[in-house]
């Protein structure tokens, strides 16, 4: 701990999903007032990157994020002079290099995201998400489905509407074949997220992490919390359907009842630092205003709330901000 900083100083890189992205319109509700904005609004860096993306998996965001800051560093900038905070995003979802991607890599079902994406060079990732690969026919066809392709950029997706049919996402499909449980694709997501914060310890860079939603992340279960009581935060966490149903998000139960008794699993969770995790298992289900906000995306005032009251008061625990200063 310590080591203070003041923030007029330091580039500020921020990772994750659609939680953190600020370019995106999630079907007609702006986020471009996600946490990074209100962060950068208390502490005034002196720069500001948010490398986050909507539909974005860990694999992606810890990409990304090195490679952002491999580039600063690069440029010129000292260790001390970066600061990184990531929130994490669902296991079921991946990033796939391809040399050609087909037309059907190019569209997501819900129209916030470009596809296939950029890291370092061309844009040859394709983004996966686990509720992508199935495709819809005509006997599957009812508003939902028509809510879901309402934003997509894809060229089809006026025959889409017309045929009442929805192809299958083809690198997602193959996604879940080879990550065919919650403990794969957890295990899948801890390689990841072990390897960018090895990265940024090696760096000397100063990091802290935290999830977007503990429904579908391992991630989560850093925190302690036995499989019950994560059930009990799917169901606070999430809105209910119109037929009064919880819709949970991305994926089911582990295979087994607790992780933490995985050993794969038990060992990876073992290698993520303590310190650099925020006091609460995910902005999701602890500021986030229950049952009105977009497709379970926070509203402005709640990611303001996630900086105030958690965020900055962190920082200030850690020695990195003076605990005696308004911000």
């Amino acid at each position: 701990m310590g080591n203070r900083f003041e923030p007029a100083d330091v580039t500020f890189v921020a990772g994750g999903c659609s939680f953190t992205d600020e370019a995106i319109d999630h079907r007609g509700v702006s986020n471009t007032q996600n946490w990074p904005y209100w962060l950068h609004k208390r502490l005034n860096f002196k720069q500001k990157l948010n490398v986050g993306l909507g539909s974005a998996g860990n694999d992606y965001i810890a990409m990304k994020v090195m490679h952002t800051v491999q580039r600063l560093l690069d440029n010129g900038l000292d260790c001390s002079e970066i600061l990184v905070c990531i929130m994490w995003s669902g296991d079921g979802r991946n990033c796939v290099y391809k040399e050609e991607p087909s037309i059907h890599s190019h569209y997501n079902t819900n129209g916030w995201a470009d596809n296939p994406v950029r890291i370092a060079g061309d844009k040859n990732w394709v983004i996966t998400n686990q509720h992508w690969n199935e495709p819809h026919t005509a006997d599957q066809w009812n508003d939902d489905t028509a809510k879901q392709i309402k934003y997509s950029r894809h060229p089809d997706v006026s025959r889409w509407r017309e045929n009442k049919i929805v192809p299958g996402h083809p690198e997602s499909q193959q996604a879940n074949r080879l990550y065919d449980t919650a403990t794969a694709q957890g295990i899948n997501s801890l390689k990841h997220i072990i390897m960018c914060n090895n990265f940024l310890q090696l760096k000397g860079v100063r990091y802290w992490q935290t999830c977007a939603f503990r429904s579908g992340t391992v991630f989560s279960w850093m925190f302690g919390a036995d499989a019950d009581d994560w059930w009990q935060a799917h169901e606070q966490a999430e809105p209910e359907n119109e037929d009064g149903k919880i819709e949970l998000c991305m994926v089911g139960p582990y295979s087994d009842k607790d992780p933490r008794d995985h050993p794969d699993l038990n060992w990876m969770l073992s290698q993520i630092d303590r310190d650099t995790l925020f006091p609460v298992v995910d902005m999701c289900s602890t500021y986030m205003t229950p049952g009105c906000y977009s497709w379970r995306h926070p509203y402005s005032h709640d990611s303001e709330s996630f900086v105030d009251n958690i965020i900055i008061p962190y920082l200030k625990k850690m020695e990195w901000l003076d605990a005696d200063r308004i911000y």
